[in-house]
Formats: C-alpha cells, structure tokens, sequence
C-alpha cells in the first residue's frame, strides 16, 4: 500500500499545469496606432505581393478643397464652421510586459498537439504564451475568440538556434495560415470576430533538442466596424445611407480571401452627390508592419458585380479610385436612380486596415438671380429656392474692387443695406449644406450688376 501511495505522488509532482484563458472581451476600445518596425517574413516561404492595378485604374487627384474661395473675401456677419475631428478612443498599452492591474498568462506545455486539444488563450493586451518544445513533441495549438473587429500587435520568439514558426488560422480554414513569422519584429493584423487557431511549430520534426518559446500580445484594441460583415459579395453588400459617415476595416479572414472585400449598397434619388473616402492610417501588408505604403481602391459595380466606369477624376473615366496611407479623397459622383454599389478593397499590394465613408448630397444650385434697387442705399436680392440646401450665401462688392462681402441666409431673398450711393455692385448667389460638421458648396450663380440711387 505504501508504495502504491508513493508512486501516486511522484506521478502527480511529474504533471505541468496549464493555465486555460478566456475569450477576451473586457479590453477598452483604443485607438489605432501606426507601427514602423521592420517585416519579418517566415523562414522558407516566399511572401509575394500583388502587381499594380492597370494603369487605367491611376491614383486619384488629392481632395479638392470643399470650401474654396480663391478671392479675397470678407464675411458681413462670420459664422465659425466646427473643425473636423476624428473621434478618439482610449489608448491601449503597447508594452509587453504586463499591464498594471492585469495578469500575464503563463502556458505550461498540454496535452495540446492538434486543433481538437487546443489549449484556450486570452489574447488581452499583455498576455504572454509560452511553454517548451521536447524532441518528441513539435506541434502545440492554441485557441482564443475574438468577439468584435480587433487589431492586434504580437511578438513571437524563443530561445536556442533551432527555426520554430508560429502560423495563425481563422477556424473557417486551417489549411492555410492567415499569416506565419519565424519570430523577431513585431506582427499586426486585423480579424473579424470568430474563432482562431495559433500553432507552434518546427521545421526540422527530427530535432530532439528543447527549445523555449514566448508568444507575447503587444496591443489588442477594438476596431469602430460599422460596415458590419458578411459583407464580401454583392449579394450580402452591406445597406448605407447617404448623409452618415461609416467606419470600416480591412480585415484577415484566411489566406484563400486572403486580404478582405467590403461591398456596400447605395439606394439614393438621382443627384450629384460627393463620395468622401478616408484611411487614416499606414495600411499594413499582409499582417507584417513593414510594409505601410500599400493603398485601398473603391471600385464602382453594376448589380451583375461587373466594375464599370463611374468616377470622373481630372476629365477621366475611371473605373476605381485610390486612397492612399494615411490619406483622402473627395470625388463627384453623380448617383444614377435605384441602387449603386461600390467595392472596398486593397490597390496594389495586399493591405488591412481602417477606412471610412460618406456620401453626402450635394445642395441643389439655384438660379434666376434677381437685384433691384429698394431704397438709396439698398439692394433687394432673390432667387430660386431649392430643397436640398442649409441656406444661401450671396456675396458682393464694388464694380472694380477685389473685395467681396457674404452674408447667408435660410431664405432665398437677401436685403442688402447700407450701402453706398450712386455706386454699382456685383452680386451672386449659391446654396451650402452643412453635414456632420462639413460645409459644402453649390458653384455660384452668374453674376448681376446693379447701380444704388
């Protein structure tokens, strides 16, 4: 019996723990960061990047300014605009030691050599993963979910000369990795919620050397996706509205979709309208932060999802439009009747990122200006009225000056007063709209004389 009793003993001393971790959903939302650190591509695999578009599809002009006024100019009464701010969200930790008040997660090596053994991971900012490699045993799984968009910042290395690998699969397809590194500079990527598999593995299956690994999680911070998924064909195109800003994220799904397609679907009244696309960040190249020069383009799609031409840009049919790092674009549309869609992807090379859009109606331009003369020092302005406006802007001066004055109004008539006598002023009129903060202008109507008495 004693014996017995103490060879239970020594068998349970021979066992490692292994701390299971849960699906993380407590991290604070954060806003995203851009990283510079060298790529570092895996050991014996070739990573090759897509070629440039054709060059029919080129790299739209930078954004035309939407308050322009090229003039001098002076406001009668000046109406201050809001600044346009992106909206920011608390900053997460990009230390890879533990966060303060969160604990580091330490995986001792299980019984964890194949998807169905996987051993549960959090994927919290400052979590670490690591264990030992035997010579009998060069594959461990682990598994985490992600319950919203996520971009994650990671770090894989270990210790001895011997070429470990650590491959990561969206649980839809674990026959090919979203992306794989050999360890060294950082990783980023972004992923749609769903589950996912981390395998840690080994080139050389025949080395009987141990070998320590660490798998630390740098960042994880929530990504604004309001362009929500499945969104990835024409079909599931996700339903827009005009007037409100979207934010949406190119993600990894699996290396078959490789990096993500976001159709989204317009039905609008037929109008001109201005398509405003913005990446507020350096794109990064397939899940590596070394390459940040990448770009998305929005294609323009019939209802059959065959890309036609659509956008004008300097005189030009095209069929797409680029935006490039950190950049954005404003464009004319004009929106036939019914439904339009549009296709957000990657331009170039394969990048995920963070992009927003926004089709805004323009105001409606008026015409019919009227000036006539009410009183000895005042002018009596009207015009058309149209819907689709805040309100009119006229604006004049003296025949012959330079300076012009404006005044607004929500009516379509303007009285101008206390103005000179027996003097002839130039007088023109267009319609604005203000949306989420943005001003935006209807081109002037042609100008009219009138002499005061």
């Amino acid at each position: 019996m004693k014996k017995k009793m103490i060879a239970a003993v020594i068998a349970c001393s021979m066992m490692m723990t292994c701390m299971p971790g849960t699906a993380f959903a407590d991290e604070a939302p954060a806003a995203t960061e851009t990283n510079t650190s060298p790529a570092v591509e895996m050991q014996e695999e070739n990573v090759e990047m897509a070629e440039a578009e054709t060059a029919s599809e080129e790299t739209a002009e930078p954004e035309e300014a939407v308050q322009e006024e090229a003039e001098a100019e002076t406001l009668a009464a000046p109406e201050s605009e809001p600044a346009i701010e992106e909206s920011a969200e608390p900053q997460a930790s990009e230390n890879a030691t533990p966060v303060k008040g969160k604990k580091m997660m330490t995986v001792a090596r299980a019984n964890n050599t194949s998807q169905g053994t996987a051993t549960p991971i959090s994927m919290a900012t400052g979590s670490m993963v690591t264990s030992t490699f035997s010579g009998s045993q060069m594959d461990h799984w682990y598994k985490f979910t992600l319950n919203d968009t996520r971009r994650i910042k990671m770090n894989f290395h270990y210790d001895g000369s011997q070429t470990i690998y650590a491959k990561l699969y969206a649980a839809s397809n674990t026959n090919r990795h979203i992306f794989a590194t050999s360890g060294g500079a950082d990783r980023i990527t972004y992923l749609n919620k769903g589950t996912y598999y981390l395998k840690i593995g080994s080139y050389n299956t025949s080395s009987k050397r141990s070998l320590t690994y660490y798998f630390n999680v740098l960042s994880n911070q929530y990504v604004k996706d309001q362009i929500a998924e499945p969104n990835d064909t024409i079909l599931n195109a996700a339903k827009l509205q005009k007037d409100k800003k979207y934010s949406g994220a190119i993600v990894k799904a699996n290396e078959n979709l490789g990096a993500d397609a976001d159709y989204v679907r317009y039905s609008v009244p037929k109008g001109t309208y201005r398509l405003n696309v913005k990446v507020p960040e350096a794109l990064t190249y397939g899940g590596s932060n070394g390459h940040n020069q990448g770009a998305i383009k929005v294609y323009a799609m019939d209802a059959n999802d065959n890309n036609i031409y659509f956008f004008n840009v300097g005189g030009t049919e095209r069929r797409s439009i680029q935006i490039n790092s950190g950049s954005q674009g404003s464009f004319i549309v004009n929106m036939p009747k019914g439904a339009m869609y549009f296709k957000v992807a990657y331009g170039g090379v394969e990048v995920i990122g963070k992009y927003s859009l926004e089709l805004v109606k323009m105001p409606g331009k008026t015409s019919n200006l009227k000036v006539k003369r009410s009183g000895s020092r005042t002018l009596k302005v009207t015009c058309k009225a149209v819907s689709t406006k805040t309100g009119y802007e006229v604006k004049y001066k003296k025949k012959g000056s330079s300076k012009w004055t404006k005044k607004r109004s929500s009516k379509n008539s303007f009285t101008l007063k206390k103005l000179k006598k027996k003097t002839t002023y130039v007088v023109k009129v267009r319609t604005y709209r203000t949306v989420n903060g943005k001003t935006y202008y209807s081109s002037w109507t042609a100008s009219k004389t009138k002499k005061t008495k």
